[in-house]
């Protein structure tokens, strides 16, 4: 079994299928990604080229591991067109050939059209899309159509680990559709606080490393495919893929050519009137978004009226910026009771919009709500299904491992030694 990072459940769990549109009628989705991922290297050489950055600003400036995609840019639907996704595809930035997607129908419309529809249906950038589609199975750098299930499977949504792919997943449409959903799954997660990777939570990745996201975009890419992998794979090779074909629209005109108008002026636009110490990000109006919060100084990334609307000086930090007890030292509780939640991954409220734990990992992450000694002395059994049956949560096995309990994990190879005595 792979580590599991505090609170985080891997991808391929129960994740309902966007049925109406596809027509579909299935129990569940088997999301794309995984608890494993290939390591063996991606096989395009060019996208682990680093790309020129002279043409970028923001999050694809630099790489910064807690800020891959701010979420203007994430959820900006108008980014790019259909035409200018099809003329990627016409003169791909691979050596400038031509993609076979060029030609590739998903019924009788063009995969560009087909693309851009379900991108636009669940509010996301299309790019997320045909980036996913490069890292997952190099298709937008193959002239030639590939054979076999290379495009009927392009995300991998429905084929778990070292398992038969599940036939109900075959097309590009569903591989689109469950990919979309997915990404679309993990952002409204992070938004609502309830996700286990989440704006201002630190989590761990398999790498491992420890990731505290500071957009929900940012958030979502991480729930997908919980790997840095700087250099190699994972979030490095979608943010550098992200850039190469962004940098190619840009040189084409191609890029923003969808956004409308904005008047730079409007509160909101580029502005911190009225967002003073949120963490959302604020739209610019070019595709990019500044912050207004206490970190912005230190992250280099204020709005430009930071300092006139909110009185904070950009140039400084908060050094307790990513720290949710205000504690820099790194410890201390929070407030938030456990009674009834010991052993669980399930955030507890504070009261204040924060959450607290009462898992076994709460210590190691200093999210541990006030009364977990108090409450839980008596921590359920490490690797035990006794009183999680049918949770899809990740129970701690106490080796640096998780199990699981629920009606996945038969499939998956992944049941805790008493699930079969807990939960028949």
């Amino acid at each position: 079994m792979m580590p599991a990072s505090p609170h985080h459940h891997p991808a391929v769990r129960d994740f309902a299928l966007g049925a109406a549109i596809l027509g579909l009628v299935l129990a569940g989705c088997e999301e794309p990604g995984g608890r494993s991922e290939d390591l063996g290297a991606h096989d395009e050489p060019a996208d682990l080229e680093p790309t020129d950055n002279e043409k970028f600003d923001g999050p694809l400036e630099a790489f910064k591991t807690d800020l891959l995609f701010d979420d203007a840019m994430f959820t900006s639907t108008s980014a790019v067109t259909v035409a200018g996704i099809q003329d990627l595809l016409e003169v791909s930035p691979y050596y400038g050939q031509r993609s076979f997607l060029a030609d590739e129908k998903v019924g009788a419309q063009r995969f560009s059209q087909v693309l851009f529809d379900v991108a636009k249906s669940r509010q996301l950038n299309p790019i997320l899309l045909l980036v996913r589609l490069q890292v997952e199975k190099s298709l937008v750098s193959k002239s030639a159509r590939p054979s076999g299930n290379a495009i009927d499977f392009a995300l991998g949504c429905g084929c778990p680990d070292r398992k038969a792919c599940n036939e109900a997943y075959r097309g590009l449409d569903k591989q689109l559709t469950c990919g979309a959903d997915t990404l679309r799954k993990h952002f409204d997660g992070s938004a609502a606080g309830t996700g286990a990777w989440r704006v201002g939570k630190p989590s761990n990745t398999l790498d491992p490393r420890s990731i505290t996201p500071r957009s929900h975009g940012t958030a979502s890419l991480y729930a997908y495919t919980p790997w840095v992998l700087e250099g190699s794979g994972g979030n490095w090779l979608v943010w550098n893929i992200s850039r190469k074909y962004i940098g190619a629209m840009l040189d084409r005109g191609t890029w923003g050519a969808g956004d409308p108008p904005t008047d730079p002026d409007l509160p909101g636009v580029g502005s911190c009137e009225g967002n003073c110490d949120s963490t959302s990000a604020v739209p610019v109006g070019d595709g990019q978004s500044c912050f207004c919060d206490q970190e912005c100084g230190a992250n280099g990334d204020c709005c430009d009226d930071y300092g006139s609307v909110c009185g904070g000086d950009p140039t400084e930090g908060d050094t307790t910026a990513g720290d949710p007890t205000g504690d820099s030292s790194g410890g201390g509780e929070l407030g938030g009771s456990c009674d009834g939640a010991c052993g669980t991954q399930t955030p507890v409220d504070n009261g204040d919009g924060s959450s607290c734990y009462c898992d076994a990992n709460c210590n190691l992450t200093s999210d541990c709500c006030s009364d977990y000694d108090a409450q839980c002395t008596e921590v359920p059994t490490a690797g035990s299904c006794a009183g999680l049956c049918g949770s899809p949560d990740a129970i701690d096995v106490g080796d640096g491992t998780s199990c699981y309990c629920d009606e996945l994990c038969q499939g998956n190879g992944d049941c805790c030694d008493d699930f079969a005595a807990q939960c028949a």
